[in-house]
């Protein structure tokens, strides 16, 4: 049970334990939470739009939770939208599952947290097939204590696999599938509404503690905290007409709403064995259909429509051209679509006349907040839209065994990765009621007044990149006590570039030549002297492992120290180039604080810069800009952040099947990407909402300024002690983990 040869920290999970452990949805990515040192993730970039039931975001020792590297039967498995697991088949074509967590080899890179690795079935000589159905059902729950009543849930979940010979030693095949049907009505829904008299206008209730007050007439408190029906806003009236009431006195609603979605996944896999090859090749497809709830007439929140396909294609080549000589080839594909499904029925310009242009009628939706109030007027996992994700990768092992070595080496490459998005963010504009104008956050609405107002042209990006990465290890057997793991691997960053050459950067008193009137400072792809990537390559990223396993005791095995030390790079993902986009001219945002309602850009003396809506031409010279702008830009000599890494773990075996373990862990990142705001409002005595962007140092042109730096810090340290137990007589709990972490983290 114990490990003499590595100083790595991993656990594996057979195919037997899979089958039987209860997980929730049958979700084979879940069962990386059994292994010490992982947690929920923190610090992490999760996107709505192109997550589903299947995806989990977990923190390795103390990593960000987007710092762990999923591979699929040793392929890359992972959405470069927000570097977390994509889809994985389900548990009855699962043959095992892996989990390495601290030091793991030079043959994994690019991540800092953890690997892991689902391993599927294949067929064999015997014809074997199994079908299950299992059945979730509301009539057999207890009513949850904050419900009104008891759930309908209705999920059914079946499927089936089955694997065997096609010619006998020869060709085998395994195919699996599963569907997932849920069918509910949620009861615990939570909204927080306006009562009766707020609507009105009336916030007498408020005083002595809250005045309400004229923000068109120097601020002046509203007799009686009562605001005059002549000075209410016709469009708020009849926006707040469309709230649900509710009797509760703290203006709690609660409220039923229909949940349901669908899964179906397909697994196909052919395996022959040809002279010294083994050959494998697989398909696997997942969709996630939800068709959202668009409200029921009301402003209660809409829950946007999902469509999410998983595509994977795979063809390995093990070799073995000699006893001691194997070489293995894996080519495969990664192809991950998410649709978002307009639902809104609802939009700004149905409840009064506006000043601003929205989109066309079919991409238009409601997106406000209040203050103190909540669960209506937005829309949940917004915006409309598409996010296409491609990723083709090669890799390529080669394992030599001589003498007291085993040397392994090869490459990882990634000729084209791609990621392309068409949305509707932020088209209708957002508003933000926060009653830092009047008082209260209603009473900002009743009186047109928003403390924000946000607009974009919505997002178009085709951004483009390869990768590459060369990597040596060696596991040198010094003794029948002693153990040495040696490894080096090379890890350049090539910086992902748009193919629209939507990138941006700042350099103080530059004057663009591609885009005439963009402010001083700015310039972007395409300029003289500035690069495409906005940055420069990081090339110069090697990472040493060391490790060691040591059996204290000869002629015994039960008792091991092992330990190791290494570097691992974090290479950044293509979503960080979002924030290009967000900058004019490509998709421009444009942030007003303290303005009307009905006529934003008016009231604040600024310029409307919509339409076009995303894609606009960028052909033109002389494209105009609006200011003051949001601006974001890479630093240029931004380095790829890297943790060091290391472990001390003590292994007893008791027994023929308990074991013991305690291990100190530990993690040091450095140079973690993080974000500086280089323009911030200076504050002042007569400091309002509505002058933040003139209180900014370069207000003229720019509103907020964020750069992507390289300056982030962290710090882990965990004690991880581990008890597990073996048990036979058809007992079917694998293993009893009992996890001790002491751990801190910092970063600035």
């Amino acid at each position: 049970m114990v490990n003499t040869t590595s100083g790595t920290l991993s656990q594996t999970i057979q195919q037997r334990y899979i089958q039987e452990l209860p997980l929730n949805g049958r979700n084979a990515a879940n069962l990386v939470r059994m292994v010490p040192g992982v947690v929920t993730g923190t610090a992490t970039a999760t996107a709505g739009y192109a997550n589903s039931a299947d995806t989990i975001a977990i923190s390795a020792n103390g990593s960000r939770g987007n710092e762990v590297n999923y591979r699929l039967d040793g392929a890359t498995h992972m959405d470069s939208v927000t570097n977390l697991n994509a889809a994985y088949p389900n548990p009855d074509a699962v043959q095992e599952f892996t989990v390495q967590t601290s030091n793991f080899s030079a043959q994994y890179g690019n991540f800092s947290g953890a690997v892991v690795n689902v391993a599927t079935r294949s067929g064999s000589n015997e014809l074997h097939g199994s079908a299950f159905y299992f059945a979730r059902n509301g009539a057999m729950n207890a009513r949850n204590y904050f419900a009104a009543q008891s759930d309908n849930l209705k999920r059914n979940q079946f499927g089936a696999t089955v694997g065997g010979p096609i010619l006998k030693n020869k060709l085998f095949f395994l195919g699996s599938f599963q569907n997932t049907i849920i069918r509910n009505e949620s009861f615990t829904n939570q909204a927080t509404v306006p009562n009766a008299a707020f609507r009105a206008g009336n916030f007498s209730s408020l005083l002595p503690g809250t005045l309400i007050r004229d923000p068109l007439n120097s601020n002046t408190p509203f007799p009686g905290n009562i605001i005059p029906a002549a000075s209410l806003r016709p469009i708020a009236v009849n926006l707040l007409a469309k709230v649900p009431a509710t009797t509760a006195a703290n203006g709690l609603l609660r409220y039923a709403r229909p949940d349901r979605s669908d899964t179906r996944q397909y697994l196909g896999k052919l395996d022959y064995n040809f002279g010294g090859h083994h050959l494998s090749g697989s398909g696997f497809f997942n969709q996630f259909e939800d068709p959202g709830w668009d409200g029921a007439n009301t402003l209660l929140t809409v829950r946007i429509g999902q469509d999410q396909r998983t595509n994977n294609w795979k063809l390995q080549d093990s070799w073995t051209l000699r006893p001691n000589l194997i070489n293995s080839v894996i080519v495969s594909g990664l192809m991950l679509d998410s649709f978002n499904l307009h639902r809104s029925t609802f939009w700004m310009s149905q409840f009064g006349p506006i000043r601003y242009n929205e989109p066309q009628e079919s991409d238009r939706q409601l997106e406000l907040g209040v203050t103190g109030f909540g669960g209506w007027g937005s829309v949940t996992n917004s915006p409309p839209g598409q996010w296409i994700r491609r990723n083709v990768e090669i890799n390529n092992v080669t394992t030599w065994v001589r003498g007291r070595h085993t040397l392994n080496f090869g490459a990882e490459y990634s000729p084209w990765t791609a990621f392309d998005s068409s949305t509707k963010f932020q088209q209708s504009g957002n508003f933000t009621f926060s009653g830092q104008l009047s008082g209260n956050g209603i009473s900002d609405l009743l009186l047109g007044r928003a403390s924000t107002f946000v607009q974009s042209a919505g997002k178009f990006k085709q951004t483009r990149g390869s990768q590459i990465s060369l990597f040596v290890d060696d596991t040198w057997r010094i003794s029948r006590q002693l153990t040495f793991n040696l490894g080096l691997r090379w890890d350049p960053y090539f910086a992902w570039h748009d193919q629209l050459d939507q990138v941006s950067g700042f350099r103080e008193g530059a004057r663009s030549q591609r885009f005439l009137n963009a402010p001083p400072g700015a310039i972007f792809a395409g300029d003289p002297g500035f690069y495409k990537s906005g940055q420069k390559h990081d090339t110069d990223n090697f990472s040493p492992r060391f490790g060691f396993a040591w059996q204290p005791f000869a002629n015994k095995s039960t008792t091991v120290i092992r330990g190791g030390y290494g570097i691992f790079y974090v290479r950044p993902f293509p979503r960080l180039y979002n924030n290009f986009v967000e900058s004019a001219p490509f998709s421009p945002t444009l942030t007003l604080n303290g303005v009307d309602m009905q006529d934003p850009y008016g009231s604040s003396g600024t310029r409307n810069p919509f339409p076009p809506f995303a894609p606009v031409d960028l052909n033109d010279k002389n494209q105009a800009f609006s200011f003051p702008m949001p601006f974001a830009w890479f630093k240029e000599d931004w380095r790829v952040g890297y943790s060091q890494a290391w472990n001390l773990t003590l292994e007893r075996q008791l027994g023929t099947d308990f074991l013991l373990r305690a291990a100190y862990v530990g993690n040091k990142g450095t140079n973690l990407q993080s974000f500086r705001e280089r323009n911030w409002a200076i504050y002042s005595p007569t400091a309002t909402v509505a002058n933040t962007n003139a209180r900014r140092p370069r207000g003229q042109y720019f509103a907020s300024m964020k750069e992507m730096v390289d300056t982030g810090n962290s710090q882990y340290h965990s004690l991880q002690l581990t008890v597990d137990k073996r048990f036979s007589r058809n007992f079917s709990l694998p293993r009893l983990l009992h996890l001790v972490e002491v751990h801190r983290r910092r970063k600035r």
